[in-house]
Protein backbone atom coordinates (compact mmCIF):
# COMPACT_ATOMS: atom_id res chain seq x y z
CA UNK A 1 0.00 0.00 0.00
CA UNK A 2 1.14 3.37 -1.04
CA UNK A 3 0.67 7.08 0.72
CA UNK A 4 -0.48 9.59 -1.26
CA UNK A 5 0.18 13.78 -0.57
CA UNK A 6 -1.32 16.69 -2.98
CA UNK A 7 -0.44 20.29 -2.01
CA UNK A 8 -1.44 23.14 -3.23
CA UNK A 9 1.03 25.94 -3.85
CA UNK A 10 -1.34 29.04 -4.75
CA UNK A 11 -0.20 31.62 -6.84
CA UNK A 12 3.31 29.97 -7.66
CA UNK A 13 3.26 28.57 -10.94
CA UNK A 14 5.27 31.29 -12.04
CA UNK A 15 8.56 30.28 -9.75
CA UNK A 16 7.98 27.18 -11.18
CA UNK A 17 11.46 26.35 -11.93
CA UNK A 18 12.69 27.99 -8.54
CA UNK A 19 10.38 25.89 -6.55
CA UNK A 20 11.32 22.29 -8.35
CA UNK A 21 15.25 23.26 -7.56
CA UNK A 22 14.70 24.43 -3.84
CA UNK A 23 12.95 21.41 -3.14
CA UNK A 24 15.74 19.33 -4.71
CA UNK A 25 18.15 21.29 -2.47
CA UNK A 26 16.24 21.27 0.38
CA UNK A 27 15.83 17.47 0.54
CA UNK A 28 19.25 16.74 -0.36
CA UNK A 29 20.54 19.14 2.46
CA UNK A 30 18.37 16.73 4.67
CA UNK A 31 20.55 13.96 3.72
CA UNK A 32 17.48 13.06 0.86
CA UNK A 33 18.62 10.36 -2.02
CA UNK A 34 17.34 12.88 -5.10
CA UNK A 35 16.87 11.00 -8.41
CA UNK A 36 15.74 13.98 -10.84
CA UNK A 37 16.26 14.71 -14.62
CA UNK A 38 16.42 18.95 -14.53
CA UNK A 39 16.57 19.43 -18.27
CA UNK A 40 13.08 17.95 -18.63
CA UNK A 41 11.13 19.83 -16.61
CA UNK A 42 7.98 17.99 -16.26
CA UNK A 43 10.25 14.92 -14.76
CA UNK A 44 8.78 13.39 -11.34
CA UNK A 45 11.40 13.31 -8.74
CA UNK A 46 12.49 10.03 -6.85
CA UNK A 47 13.43 10.55 -3.53
CA UNK A 48 14.90 7.91 -1.39
CA UNK A 49 16.20 7.86 2.45
CA UNK A 50 16.86 4.37 3.64
CA UNK A 51 14.96 1.75 3.06
CA UNK A 52 11.84 4.37 2.40
CA UNK A 53 11.34 5.74 -1.18
CA UNK A 54 8.44 7.82 -2.98
CA UNK A 55 8.08 9.71 -6.12
CA UNK A 56 7.12 13.90 -5.75
CA UNK A 57 5.24 15.57 -8.76
CA UNK A 58 5.17 19.03 -9.58
CA UNK A 59 2.52 20.12 -11.79
CA UNK A 60 1.26 23.28 -13.27
CA UNK A 61 -2.62 23.99 -12.05
CA UNK A 62 -3.63 27.40 -13.90
CA UNK A 63 -1.92 29.97 -11.76
CA UNK A 64 -0.91 27.30 -8.96
CA UNK A 65 1.57 24.82 -8.61
CA UNK A 66 0.22 20.93 -7.75
CA UNK A 67 2.80 18.85 -5.80
CA UNK A 68 1.83 15.44 -5.21
CA UNK A 69 3.75 12.88 -3.41
CA UNK A 70 3.28 9.18 -3.44
CA UNK A 71 5.31 6.72 -0.51
CA UNK A 72 5.95 3.67 -1.90
CA UNK A 73 7.11 2.49 1.36
CA UNK A 74 4.34 2.82 3.37
CA UNK A 75 2.46 0.26 5.54
CA UNK A 76 -0.70 0.75 6.61
CA UNK A 77 -1.49 2.52 9.43
CA UNK A 78 1.75 3.83 9.31
CA UNK A 79 3.38 7.50 7.87
CA UNK A 80 7.15 6.96 7.45
CA UNK A 81 10.19 9.99 8.07
CA UNK A 82 10.17 10.58 4.32
CA UNK A 83 6.27 11.61 3.69
CA UNK A 84 6.38 13.33 6.39
CA UNK A 85 10.04 15.55 5.99
CA UNK A 86 8.53 16.03 2.27
CA UNK A 87 5.18 17.33 3.73
CA UNK A 88 6.92 19.61 5.92
CA UNK A 89 9.77 20.83 3.31
CA UNK A 90 7.00 21.67 0.60
CA UNK A 91 4.79 23.57 3.14
CA UNK A 92 8.06 25.57 4.00
CA UNK A 93 9.09 26.37 0.07
CA UNK A 94 5.44 27.18 -0.25
CA UNK A 95 5.39 29.90 2.67
CA UNK A 96 8.93 30.92 1.35
CA UNK A 97 8.06 31.61 -1.81
CA UNK A 98 5.10 33.26 -1.23
CA UNK A 99 7.21 36.06 1.41
CA UNK A 100 9.60 36.46 -2.03
CA UNK A 101 6.35 36.79 -4.16
CA UNK A 102 4.40 38.96 -1.52
CA UNK A 103 7.65 41.60 -1.00
CA UNK A 104 8.53 41.78 -4.82
CA UNK A 105 4.80 43.11 -5.57
CA UNK A 106 6.06 46.03 -3.66
CA UNK A 107 8.89 46.63 -6.21
CA UNK A 108 7.06 48.82 -7.92
CA UNK A 109 6.53 51.20 -4.62
CA UNK A 110 10.10 51.31 -4.08
CA UNK A 111 11.19 50.99 -0.24
CA UNK A 112 9.49 52.08 2.29
CA UNK A 113 10.95 55.77 3.84
CA UNK A 114 13.10 54.82 6.77
CA UNK A 115 13.63 51.19 6.02
CA UNK A 116 17.06 50.47 6.30
CA UNK A 117 17.38 46.31 5.34
CA UNK A 118 20.99 45.90 6.49
CA UNK A 119 19.13 46.65 10.35
CA UNK A 120 15.94 44.37 9.36
CA UNK A 121 18.21 41.63 8.17
CA UNK A 122 20.39 41.77 11.68
CA UNK A 123 17.64 42.15 13.55
CA UNK A 124 15.77 38.82 12.28
CA UNK A 125 19.15 36.73 12.41
CA UNK A 126 19.56 38.02 15.93
CA UNK A 127 16.33 36.34 16.64
CA UNK A 128 17.13 32.84 14.20
CA UNK A 129 20.48 32.95 16.83
CA UNK A 130 18.05 32.87 19.56
CA UNK A 131 15.83 29.89 18.71
CA UNK A 132 18.90 28.48 17.94
CA UNK A 133 20.29 28.43 21.32
CA UNK A 134 16.60 27.16 22.59
CA UNK A 135 16.90 24.09 20.22
CA UNK A 136 20.41 23.75 21.65
CA UNK A 137 19.45 23.53 25.41
CA UNK A 138 16.53 21.14 23.84
CA UNK A 139 19.10 19.04 22.47
CA UNK A 140 20.50 18.23 25.44
CA UNK A 141 17.64 17.54 27.56
CA UNK A 142 16.87 15.28 24.66
CA UNK A 143 14.46 16.51 22.96
CA UNK A 144 13.29 15.72 19.14
CA UNK A 145 14.61 18.89 17.57
CA UNK A 146 14.78 18.45 14.04
CA UNK A 147 11.59 20.23 12.86
CA UNK A 148 12.78 23.19 14.54
CA UNK A 149 16.23 22.94 13.40
CA UNK A 150 15.72 22.13 9.72
CA UNK A 151 13.70 25.33 9.96
CA UNK A 152 16.30 27.88 11.60
CA UNK A 153 18.39 25.63 8.59
CA UNK A 154 16.26 27.09 5.62
CA UNK A 155 16.45 30.59 8.01
CA UNK A 156 20.20 30.85 8.14
CA UNK A 157 20.25 30.18 4.33
CA UNK A 158 17.71 32.81 3.59
CA UNK A 159 20.10 35.41 5.72
CA UNK A 160 23.04 34.59 3.48
CA UNK A 161 21.19 34.96 0.64
CA UNK A 162 20.03 38.66 1.79
CA UNK A 163 23.59 39.42 2.74
CA UNK A 164 24.57 38.45 -0.82
CA UNK A 165 21.91 40.82 -2.49
CA UNK A 166 22.59 43.56 -0.52
CA UNK A 167 26.16 43.36 -0.62
CA UNK A 168 25.47 43.43 -4.45
CA UNK A 169 23.25 46.55 -4.42
CA UNK A 170 20.18 44.74 -4.97
CA UNK A 171 17.89 46.18 -1.74
CA UNK A 172 14.48 44.80 -2.91
CA UNK A 173 15.70 41.31 -3.58
CA UNK A 174 17.50 41.72 -0.06
CA UNK A 175 14.11 42.92 1.86
CA UNK A 176 12.24 40.00 -0.08
CA UNK A 177 14.62 37.11 1.12
CA UNK A 178 14.22 38.88 4.45
CA UNK A 179 10.90 38.62 5.08
CA UNK A 180 11.22 34.49 3.58
CA UNK A 181 13.53 34.11 6.57
CA UNK A 182 11.36 35.97 9.34
CA UNK A 183 8.76 33.53 7.77
CA UNK A 184 10.85 30.57 8.83
CA UNK A 185 12.11 32.06 12.14
CA UNK A 186 8.70 32.38 12.86
CA UNK A 187 7.61 29.05 12.15
CA UNK A 188 11.06 27.74 13.69
CA UNK A 189 9.34 29.08 17.24
CA UNK A 190 6.29 27.11 16.20
CA UNK A 191 8.00 24.36 16.02
CA UNK A 192 9.54 24.83 19.39
CA UNK A 193 6.39 25.15 21.05
CA UNK A 194 5.34 21.85 19.71
CA UNK A 195 8.27 19.77 21.19
CA UNK A 196 6.57 18.67 24.28
CA UNK A 197 3.15 19.07 23.63
CA UNK A 198 0.65 18.18 20.97
CA UNK A 199 1.51 18.53 17.52
CA UNK A 200 -0.14 21.12 15.58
Amino acid sequence: MSMSYIHYAQGLAGVYSMFLDRLAEDLESNGIEVLFEREKARSPMIVRYGEEGGEIAVRLSGPDLEVSFRDRSSIPGEVTFLALLVAETVTDIDDEMRAVLDAGDEEGEGLPTGVDIGVEIEDTFRELQAVRDEIDLLRIKGEDVGRPERRVDRAEKLYREASTALKKGEPLVARAKAQAMQVMVEKAEASLGEIGGEKI
